[in-house]
């Protein structure tokens, strides 16, 4: 009884299917008709991604976590904010010569502020562990990948910078330990 009332319920739709056969196909042909000329107007978004490795300082007094993702966290939000910095940024938009019809109407800064909050993103990659992607979209695929590039080369050289200055606090550090001990060291023996 059940395959008989299937079988009725296949053979109602398929009767339906065959009566109304030149209404579906034309529903059909407008959406795929429809779909291809949204697809050939709209303009098209690349995104190119440069992952970069962190690799942990061996010497660091002021490391107290453990956390190996957090430092990277921590040292990509302080990376992040020289590169994400407005002159950093106008200079990337002049050099690469991006939005150029946004800049003929609105402020540079409205052009900085869509580029960090809607063209670049930055992504620690937690199952990754160091490893973390800045990446870059826009209309111009060559371009894409150029400012991509400067990018994550930017964040590289201000990375080695901030790893110079913690290189001399280490110094320093080790080397006011080294005074204070010197000094306890010759008072006990005095």
């Amino acid at each position: 009884m059940g395959d008989q009332l299937q079988l009725q319920h296949f053979e109602k739709y398929l009767g339906l299917f065959i009566r109304r056969h030149k209404l579906i196909l034309a529903c059909l042909l407008l959406a795929v008709s429809a779909g291809s000329a949204m697809y050939l107007l709209t303009k098209k978004v690349y995104r190119s991604t440069a992952s970069i490795i962190y690799q942990e300082q061996k010497i660091n007094p002021s490391r107290f976590s453990p956390d190996e993702g957090k430092q990277v966290r921590d040292m990509v939000n302080t990376v992040k904010q020289q590169v994400l910095s407005r002159t950093n940024l106008e200079k990337m938009i002049r050099e690469f010569d991006l939005y150029p019809d946004l800049r003929q109407t609105a402020p540079i800064e409205d052009i900085i502020e869509r580029m960090r909050n809607r063209d670049i993103e930055i992504n620690v990659h937690r199952e990754k562990g160091n490893v973390f992607g800045v990446s870059y979209r826009g209309e111009d695929p060559r371009r894409v990948m150029r400012v991509t590039n400067a990018l994550a080369a930017k964040f590289i050289e201000e990375n080695l910078r901030v790893r110079e200055e913690r290189a001399a606090e280490t110094t320093s550090y080790i080397n006011d330990e080294l005074r204070m001990s010197k000094e306890i060291l010759e008072k006990k023996e005095a």
